[in-house]
């Protein structure tokens, strides 16, 4: 391909490749990466962070549909809690909210 960018710049991510561009397909990239001991310390702790981080946002989640919350209250707290906001989600006069 002559676009101007070297092909060790390109992956390629589509299905079937032409002669041209077949050899920048990421599957047949068979580099080897390792990883320190540190490394997987580190993978592992955010793994464990992400597991917490969606504990928590599932229970929150719980807790916001147990609530009974509707439109009309989320829509009458952003009107004065955030009021930019509550402009981008107005709605015409004409329509009804229950």
């Amino acid at each position: 391909m002559k676009i101007g960018i070297p092909d060790t710049h390109i992956a390629r991510l589509g299905g079937r490749a032409n002669a041209q561009v077949a050899h920048l397909g990421v599957s047949g990239k068979k580099e080897r990466v390792t990883r320190s001991k540190a490394d997987w310390t580190i993978i592992d702790n955010l793994k464990n962070s992400s597991g917490l981080h969606c504990d928590s946002l599932e229970d929150a989640m719980d807790r916001f549909i147990a609530s009974k919350i509707d439109f009309k209250d989320v829509l009458m707290y952003i009107e004065f809690e955030e009021p930019n906001f509550f402009d981008a989600l107005r709605t015409t006069t004409n329509v009804k909210i229950n």
